[in-house]
């Protein structure tokens, strides 16, 4: 009966083994995020507050008055916009040039980390808003492009306020004639560069 129960012990210690080591293994963010990718719709906002309109190239843009977001494991009721396709949580801005921000030292939450500005292709309307919908605060990039790539799109940060999830949606790209090879930073910053 003994060896009956600790093989039993041991079979079941190394089943739970490998879901232990996903629960620990697979964030991103200190402990708190996970990766998940699906097919969606980018539906854009309307309302809202404009942080900038127009030509925008290289700018920090505070944003006060939020709803509170729990960002790996701090809440924060502010958060800042940097044109360049990211936002940053509590009060301290970045560097308005940054244009690498996973690989920094400071949390954020990164949509298309690159040197952006406005897209001026066939009837760009360029612009960074953000609103409250729902329980998401989002925050908009509408018609950025890489810097002299001649593209335009769209895209979305979705803060989702009672779960704490982050999503990054984009909308249609409109490719351009700039040839070069242009690498993005894409995903989430945790308070180091480690991964945990």
């Amino acid at each position: 009966m003994r060896r009956t129960l600790s093989a039993m012990a041991r079979a079941i210690t190394l089943a739970l083994l490998p879901c232990t080591l996903a629960l620990t293994g697979s964030a991103q963010v200190g402990t708190n995020y996970g990766f998940t990718s699906a097919a969606g719709v980018y539906t854009p906002i309307t309302g809202g507050t404009v942080l900038i309109a127009g030509a925008f190239d290289s700018n920090n843009l505070a944003v006060a008055g939020a709803p509170s977001f729990t960002y790996d494991g701090v809440a924060y009721t502010s958060f800042n916009v940097n044109s360049n396709g990211y936002i940053t949580f509590g009060a301290t801005l970045p560097a308005t040039t940054l244009t690498t921000p996973i690989s920094t030292a400071t949390a954020y939450a990164v949509a298309l980390g690159r040197d952006l500005s406005n897209s001026l292709v066939g009837g760009a309307t360029p612009e960074i808003r953000w609103e409250v919908v729902g329980s998401e605060t989002v925050v908009q990039w509408t018609d950025a492009t890489r810097f002299a790539q001649g593209d335009r799109f769209s895209f979305q940060i979705r803060l989702d306020n009672t779960t704490g999830a982050i999503n990054i949606v984009y909308g249609t790209i409109a490719m351009g004639t700039g040839t070069s090879t242009i690498l993005c930073q894409l995903g989430l910053r945790g308070p180091t560069t480690a991964y945990p």
